[in-house]
């Protein structure tokens, strides 16, 4: 099968910038901010969130339920063992 034209194993995808994350994320108000609910997770959270939705909308499956074997053990073994 071929894989380049497979959009689960291609990594043919521009990376999300910065800013396009900044963008989706939530804002705190200045009395939660003030107090650190959410400082750090909600933040992250909301940037992996990003991440799956711009990988689902270029039509990539973030959690492919296959791969395609590229070295067997023993070649792995011989290289790197």
């Amino acid at each position: 099968m071929d894989t380049a034209s497979d959009p689960a194993t291609s990594d043919e995808r521009p990376p999300v910038s910065s800013d396009e994350i900044s963008d989706r994320t939530p804002q705190l108000d200045g009395a939660a901010n003030a107090i650190g609910v959410g400082s750090g997770l909600a933040v992250e959270q909301a940037k992996r969130l990003a991440k799956l939705d711009d990988m689902r909308r270029q039509g990539v499956n973030p959690y492919p339920y296959r791969f395609d074997r590229t070295h067997t053990l023993a070649e792995v073994r011989q290289q790197h063992g």
